[in-house]
């Protein structure tokens, strides 16, 4: 009962990353919570990711957004400049039909 009462102070992304059907590690929760709010379009393309804002939003490390976002620059949702940190990528992005996992991407 101890663990259950410390459970409810978590953040939602622990939470998540905890859930049997989710992603195992933070890392994986925040790739996937950014993921969802690109595909979203609660983030536009072209909008700069700031990753100490994300990291406060999720209630995460820095490196955990930091990972996230590498994992999404190979994905192509993502761009890295250097220097310049993370940008949503401009493309239209879009559920492939054949599968739900699956994106399409063209560019704009």
């Amino acid at each position: 009962m101890r663990f259950a009462r410390s459970m409810s102070s978590v953040s939602p992304i622990l939470h998540y990353a905890l859930d049997g059907d989710g992603p195992r590690s933070l890392t994986s929760a925040v790739q996937e919570r950014i993921r969802a709010d690109i595909l979203a379009t609660r983030l536009l393309p072209g909008q700069k990711l700031h990753i100490a804002g994300l990291a406060k939003q999720f209630s995460v490390s820095l490196a955990a957004v930091r990972e996230a976002l590498s994992r999404l620059v190979a994905d192509g949702l993502v761009q890295a400049a250097d220097q310049r940190g993370f940008r949503v990528s401009r493309c239209h992005c879009r559920i492939s039909p054949t599968s739900p996992d699956r994106v399409s991407r063209s560019k704009a």
